[in-house]
């Protein structure tokens, strides 16, 4: 049971809340990784699982927890 209930009215209800999940989660994960010490990514070079890799890994699955545990529980679209 969310706190919001956003109803649209259209058929395409799953691709409008597959737009919007991605959208959150890339929010999310741009806002952490704005605040984390990862400004130089840069994950690509060197070793294959460096400590910027690992850390964007973990940014990523954070931000992946926050919209299921915590938007998912505020905002419903039908």
């Amino acid at each position: 049971m969310a706190i919001f209930t956003i109803d649209l009215g259209i058929e395409q209800t799953k691709m409008v809340n597959d737009i919007f999940k991605y959208i959150i989660i890339l929010s999310i994960l741009h806002v952490l990784m704005n605040r984390s010490g990862l400004k130089n990514i840069g994950f690509m070079t060197g070793k294959i699982f460096n400590e910027n890799f690992i850390g964007f890994l973990l940014i990523l699955c954070i931000s992946i927890m926050s919209y299921y545990l915590v938007v998912l529980e505020l905002i419903d679209i039908i």
